[in-house]
């Protein structure tokens, strides 16, 4: 599959204001291996909206992860002026759309996935700056 040039600057080109883009790296392995990314990008013709996306390799998925990261995106977008962090999950992946009610999200079903809706608290896990 080959990216179009659309979708590569959607992917690469980061501000950190408007399309903002964390990775976590396994420091304890040789080559510094990414393990998981979380980034996110406003909609531009709702500011206070930003579509965020997280993903996690298997081998560290349920150790907090993906909770850090998140909490990495809402620390920043309470800067940013954002107020709704909106997330989309497959309808079969319960465990997520399940974890991310767990944590204050909206959902509402779209045919075949969930529009979640998570308003932006700048504290979401007590990290510190």
């Amino acid at each position: 599959m080959k990216l179009t040039d659309a979708q590569l600057h959607n992917f690469t080109e980061i501000d950190q204001h408007d399309h903002v883009a964390w990775i976590a790296l396994a420091h304890n392995e040789a080559e510094h291996q990414g393990v998981g990314i979380a980034r996110f990008i406003r909609i531009q013709n709702q500011p206070a909206i930003a579509e965020f996306a997280l993903a996690v390799i298997d081998s560290y998925q349920h150790r907090g992860l993906g909770t850090a990261l998140l909490a990495v995106l809402d620390r920043i977008a309470s800067k940013k002026g954002i107020e709704i962090l909106r997330g989309f999950v497959l309808a079969d992946n319960s465990e997520m759309s399940s974890w991310l009610s767990r944590l204050g999200a909206v959902g509402v079903c779209e045919i075949d996935r969930y529009r979640m809706d998570l308003t932006v608290n700048g504290d979401l896990f007590s990290i510190t700056d």
